[in-house]
């Protein structure tokens, strides 16, 4: 049925004319269409020439609208949702598993060059702090079996990608150290991964059940994404010391303790369980400012269409 609707559609001559000219990435303005006709006309701008399409939508639930109406026509695996409040303040208090995933899943796609499909986000979605790309890209880990890593290196990467650690692996985003076994439940992945060292040597890889812990199948190679959209480098945890110290010198009483408990992590280059709620003083990190900069600098198309 979505292919016969889009079939349809590029029978019609001026349609035709307007995805031609969507790669010219210059201002068009295309009118007549209500409902879901809407998306159909956006999916039909998806090919070959323009792999990747952002859609801007007013709010957020416009957005959640879009993307299930863009799933039923181009299938679930082509369309990616980057969740934003429409509320800008709920963004430096309230964070969700559901909301992280949606938007690590989303970054993934736009630095996977192989990757075709369309990101759906609201206009709030544009605006908010991301890493560079390269910063996100290169805070990737790359594991296969026969190479060396530094166990506790490996560690306190891991916390600075958003992993927190645990005693036992249960939900994604979770990991666990035990002797020579490193337990990393991906954020994206079905089942979480299981790693044995011998001495700084990966001697295993293998998925296993969380709730039984029995390993299943062996793997030759993983690699483990962030688990956090906000990524922290050296010079944006020395900048954020600084600001700190400055603050915790003119605090007092209980807001001190807790600005020298916070110090004291960033100190020792962790990252602070209330993280978020730092953003919105503008020295903890600095980050590039627009999901448009993160489109731009990986050279995919932008396309912003209003409902």
């Amino acid at each position: 049925m979505a292919n016969t609707l889009l079939d349809l559609f590029e029978k019609n001559p001026q349609l035709l004319e307007w995805r031609d000219k969507v790669t010219l990435l210059s201002r068009q303005l295309v009118m007549g269409f209500s409902g879901s006709s809407k998306a159909v006309v956006m999916a039909s701008a998806l090919s070959e020439q323009v792999p990747k399409i952002l859609i801007v939508t007013s709010t957020q639930n416009e957005a959640e609208q879009l993307t299930g109406d863009l799933s039923a026509i181009l299938g679930e695996d082509k369309v990616y949702s980057f969740f934003a409040d429409d509320v800008v303040a709920a963004e430096f208090i309230f964070a969700s598993p559901e909301k992280t995933h949606s938007r690590l899943e989303s970054l993934n796609f736009l630095i996977d060059k192989e990757a075709s499909g369309v990101l759906v986000t609201s206009l709030v979605g544009t605006k908010l702090h991301l890493p560079n790309p390269k910063v996100y890209k290169d805070s990737r880990i790359n594991l296969a079996l026969g190479e060396e890593h530094d166990l506790e290196a490996l560690s306190k990467h891991l916390t600075h990608i958003g992993y927190q650690r645990v005693e036992q692996v249960l939900s994604p985003g979770e990991f666990s150290r035990r002797g020579d076994i490193l337990d990393i439940y991906e954020l994206t992945a079905e089942l979480p991964y299981r790693l044995e060292f011998f001495g700084d040597e990966i001697d295993g890889i293998r998925q296993f059940d969380s709730d039984s812990q029995k390993s299943l199948d062996n793997l030759e190679h993983v690699i483990v994404s962030p688990a956090d959209d906000i990524i922290l480098t050296r010079e944006d945890y020395q900048r954020a010391e600084k600001a700190l110290e400055s603050a915790v010198s003119k605090a007092e009483g209980p807001h001190k303790a807790y600005l020298e408990e916070v110090l004291s992590v960033t100190i020792d280059g962790y990252r602070h369980k209330d993280l978020r709620k730092f953003l919105s003083l503008s020295f903890m990190i600095k980050l590039t400012p627009y999901l448009t900069t993160f489109q731009r600098e990986l050279l995919y198309s932008l396309m912003i269409f209003k409902r």
